[in-house]
């Protein structure tokens, strides 16, 4: 009997200590500290750069913090300096943390090098025996590859990225792009870009995504180098391209108007419903470096039981606000001679055109060249344009069909018109401006027939509605 109880003990004894040994060895025993060890790979890669790897023999229950430090290289070996975190946390929990380590290769000749690590010290765990590695580096001087692009995109919505080696390397270079954080537009270009040996450049083309809600705007497309094989980073490493939405456009004034039918243009509609003045029916704006475009409809005024086109001249004012700053400028208080308050709201105008689009010149439409520009210049507090509150500079005689031209045609009850404006000249050389246009009825007292912007009545009252907006390209000289 007392056997076999010494044999259930054995078996008891022999059964925990088989129960203990399936534990897992990697979670921290009571009383333990974890032991931490460096790795690291043998080679700096293409891009020098190599991966460093802090090893805990077991999770700690608090964070680990190891301080890393240069070390001698090997008997024999030329140094090649390292940068490198110097403290590294492995997080309460966890096993590893891995650190990159970049090769500083300024200055460097052709030739085999290493690099030395060491760890230093350790809080929360002891330091394992053998704490240095090495990373050998075989340095062969690379070119440097640049990237450089278009400063904007165009109306095609494309745009041009080109890599350009300082000199053709001997096997193939693959450079990876990346977008960037602070981009405000998507882009589809191909990210993974090959130069073949021997040459010195490769084209990539980029495509600016527009989505059907767009606004109208500035935004930007920031484009990086993510990484280079057979090759180093230059000092371009990454580009930005402009887009000013909508796009720069190039009209012609020919007086075809097919031209204007693109959804690159900014629109404003006389809207359906009640309106107060309808004669108007829609204004088109367009830019370009340049010029600024501005394009208008309108339908015969006898319609609308006005006087009729035939025997009527149609005065119209042009409002320009050369800056987008509705806060700057000056602004009109009058909707016609019989209608007091604003046409618009907000104004902030610089520049009033007085005019008649019919001269009896012969054509449908006079040009615009002949017409009275006035500009506001030294306005106090938003003053009123037409008072003391501003200094008014006549324009007459300071500009020609360079500055200013307009061609137009007249067919079945509606005229349509397309007019040119000079940015250097109206002072349009910043990112916006605004624009408003409005006709009147010669025959009877220069009443308001058409106007745009407008919006609807409400209860049968007008109410004036904010000019149209361009967003302006960048301005060339």
């Amino acid at each position: 009997m007392k056997q076999l109880f010494l044999f259930a003990g054995a078996m008891a004894l022999a059964g925990g200590m088989l129960f203990t040994s399936c534990k897992d060895n990697t979670e921290e025993q009571p009383g333990t500290v974890p032991e931490v060890s460096i790795s690291a790979d043998e080679t700096f890669a293409s891009d020098y750069t190599a991966t460093l790897t802090l090893t805990l023999s077991s999770a700690s229950s608090s964070d680990v913090v190891v301080k890393l430090a240069d070390a001698d290289v090997e008997s024999g070996q030329s140094e090649v300096p390292a940068v490198y975190s110097k403290s590294v946390t492995i997080g309460a929990g966890k096993t590893s943390a891995t650190v990159k380590v970049s090769a500083d290769v300024l200055g460097l000749t052709e030739g085999t090098y290493q690099s030395a690590i060491m760890i230093a010290s350790a809080e929360g765990a002891d330091v394992a025996e053998n704490s240095v590695v090495y990373i050998g580096l075989d340095y062969v001087e690379l070119p440097a590859v640049n990237l450089y692009a278009d400063d904007h995109f165009t109306h095609t919505r494309t745009a041009e990225l080109r890599l350009r080696l300082e000199e053709a390397a001997e096997a193939n270079v693959t450079v990876t792009l990346e977008d960037d954080a602070s981009s405000t537009v998507s882009v589809e270009y191909e990210k993974t870009v090959s130069i073949p040996a021997g040459e010195t450049e490769a084209a990539v083309p980029v495509t600016v995504v527009i989505p059907d809600d767009m606004a109208q705007g500035n935004y930007k497309a920031v484009i990086n180098i993510a990484s280079v094989e057979n090759a180093v980073s230059g000092n371009s490493r990454s580009v930005t391209i402009s887009l000013s939405y909508p796009f720069e456009v190039e009209m012609t004034m020919d007086g075809l108007f097919d031209d204007w039918d693109t959804p690159e243009v900014t629109s404003y509609p006389l809207p359906e419903g009640d309106v107060k003045y309808p004669v108007l029916r829609t204004l088109k704006l367009a830019a370009n470096s340049k010029d600024v475009y501005m394009y208008f409809e309108l339908q015969a005024p006898e319609d609308f039981g006005y006087t009729a086109f035939d025997a009527n001249t149609m005065p119209f004012n042009v409002i320009i606000d050369h800056d987008g700053n509705a806060a700057t400028g000056a602004y009109i208080g009058t909707i016609d001679n019989a209608t007091a308050g604003q046409p618009f709201d907000p104004m902030g105008l610089t520049y009033y055109i007085e005019g008649a689009l019919r001269d009896g010149s012969g054509d449908p439409f006079s040009v615009f060249y002949s017409m009275t520009v006035y500009r506001a210049d030294c306005v106090k507090d938003g003053g009123f344009f037409w008072s003391s509150d501003v200094t008014l500079t006549s324009l007459v005689g300071k500009y020609d069909g360079e500055t200013i031209y307009g061609v137009g045609s007249y067919e079945d009850g509606i005229g349509r018109i397309e007019v040119k404006f000079d940015r250097n000249f109206f002072g349009m050389t910043g990112t916006a401006a605004r624009f408003a246009i409005k006709v009147m009825d010669s025959a009877r007292n220069w009443d308001a027939i058409g106007l745009l912007p407008q919006g609807n009545t409400e209860n049968g009252e007008f109410k004036p509605v904010d000019m149209a907006v361009i967003n302006l390209p960048a301005y060339v000289e």
